[in-house]
């Protein structure tokens, strides 16, 4: 989603730091149908970023390249399966960093990490000891030290965006353990029933998506002065419980589409997800985002009706 969100933007502004957009790769492990495909600019490739053999080829260009890395075995899934998270976020990532460090230039590569670093710390910044308690945030805090290590080799230009929970993702639920953030808003909205695995007093620390996409692209085109040694940024977000992310629901329900009925909102806590949910930090402190200059995050209410006039 953010992926084929944030292609659409760079395609609309047909720049990067200077360079036309010659040619756009979009590059996953299934085989999705998008309206990008049209585009002349864009090739769609289906693969698997664990093997090397594969990045290899996706990335083979003498053009200047830039990479956007989203790539990540998610949360819930990643607690079910150990194996094939390391072979996602880990293996994969070092496929795709140690291509680019055998080129001949320093390019640029955007990588989303998560807040999930951190483990469950109330309040955290960027000099906060990364404790993670789920695998998907150990194997991210993983990459974010191998990245800054490269960096500071000068084998490539890393910028590192942390991620709280992003909203409102549009489609089908996913594997996330935060998929119910999304849910929330989605479900409901199209007339179905939602359940809710953790307590409406559970507090999220949440993002919208245009933000994301804005941000992801103001990283890359910062100049290199602009960063230190380290080269992560906590994305600008908001916290809020779940009885406050219900309440902002309704409001714009009564407000944009009041005639159409809203789903049911229903609690049904999973002991699982709870629990790794509670490992997550609840509020972070946006230091070098704000030294960045990256944009604030909207607020529910307004990342709700962006939502339905994007995707319902």
């Amino acid at each position: 989603f953010i992926g084929q969100e944030l292609a659409k933007a760079l395609l609309k502004r047909e720049t990067l730091s200077g360079h036309k957009i010659e040619k756009l790769v979009l590059f996953d492990i299934v085989e999705r149908e998008t309206a990008l495909s049209k585009d002349a600019r864009v090739e769609v490739v289906q693969g698997n970023i664990s093997n090397a053999a594969t990045v290899n080829t996706v990335l083979e260009t003498d053009k200047p390249l830039t990479v956007f890395h989203l790539s990540s075995i998610m949360s819930g899934q990643g607690e079910q399966d150990f194996d094939l998270a390391h072979s996602v976020n880990l293996t994969g990532t070092l496929n795709v960093i140690n291509n680019l460090r055998n080129r001949s230039d320093t390019p640029k590569i955007v990588f989303t990490s998560t807040c999930a670093v951190f483990g469950p710390q109330e309040t955290v910044s960027n000099e906060t000891r990364l404790l993670p308690q789920t695998t998907y945030g150990c194997t991210k805090a993983c990459c974010e030290l191998l990245l800054n290590d490269y960096t500071r080799k000068g084998f490539l230009d890393a910028r590192i965006a942390r991620l709280p929970t992003v909203i409102v993702r549009p489609g089908k639920p996913n594997a996330a353990a935060s998929s119910f953030c999304s849910g929330l808003f989605r479900e409901p909205l199209q007339g179905v029933d939602v359940e809710i695995p953790v307590p409406l007093d559970t507090k999220v620390f949440l993002i919208g998506y245009p933000s994301v996409i804005g941000n992801l692209i103001e990283l890359h085109e910062l100049p290199v002065e602009k960063f230190t040694f380290d080269r992560t940024a906590i994305l600008p977000g908001f916290t809020q419980t779940v009885s406050e992310m219900v309440e902002s629901l309704k409001k714009v329900h009564a407000e944009v589409m009041p005639k159409k009925p809203l789903g049911k909102i229903i609690v049904k806590v999973d002991p699982q997800i709870h629990k790794i949910v509670a490992s997550w930090l609840t509020n972070g402190e946006c230091a070098n985002a704000k030294r960045l200059e990256l944009q604030q995050s909207d607020l529910p209410e307004a990342i709700i009706k962006q939502f339905i006039i994007d995707f319902l």
